[in-house]
């Protein structure tokens, strides 16, 4: 009878530890995340989204992959005396209770080498690894534009 209560007291210790690291992953929220159509696989092509940290700490996000590519990498543009140049970045902070935008002219997911060509319709995962949060996989929907701020076009966990 003690083997049995051990057994479940283990079984219902794991699973509050898996609900543990499940509601810090949804301290982060990503929404509207889309990107450009690429019209010939081997191209580069660039991907957008909101980023909020709903939760008490800062994060960062470290990293980003896609089953698109080999080499996704994080980037954001700056001005360098007058010129605009783009330029890799190792990491993006998401302070706490604030929103970060990946935009054109700003952060943005750079996708080397894209596998095949992606229309206006087609969707993609982006999965982004966070410091703290662990890995998020969101939807990203190729479309010409931004979608409008406030209308939600993708998915995240």
């Amino acid at each position: 009878m003690r083997a049995i209560f051990v057994t479940i007291f283990a079984a219902f210790m794991s699973l509050s530890f898996v609900s543990i690291a499940s509601a810090d992953e949804t301290q982060i929220e990503v929404t509207n995340a889309w990107a450009r159509p690429v019209f010939m696989a081997g191209r580069t092509g660039a991907a957008y989204f909101m980023l909020k940290n709903n939760g008490a700490e800062d994060d960062r996000l470290l990293a980003v992959k896609t089953t698109l590519s080999e080499r996704a990498e994080l980037h954001e543009h700056i001005h360098d005396q007058g010129v605009m140049k783009m330029r890799q970045v190792d990491h993006v902070d998401a302070p706490a209770g604030k929103m970060v935008m990946f935009a054109p002219g700003g952060y943005h997911v750079m996708i080397f080498d894209v596998k095949e060509k992606l229309s206006e319709g087609d969707s993609f995962p982006l999965i982004l690894t966070f410091e703290k949060a662990g890995d998020v996989e969101v939807t990203a929907h190729v479309m010409k534009q931004a979608p409008m701020q406030g209308h939600d076009h993708s998915g995240h966990h």
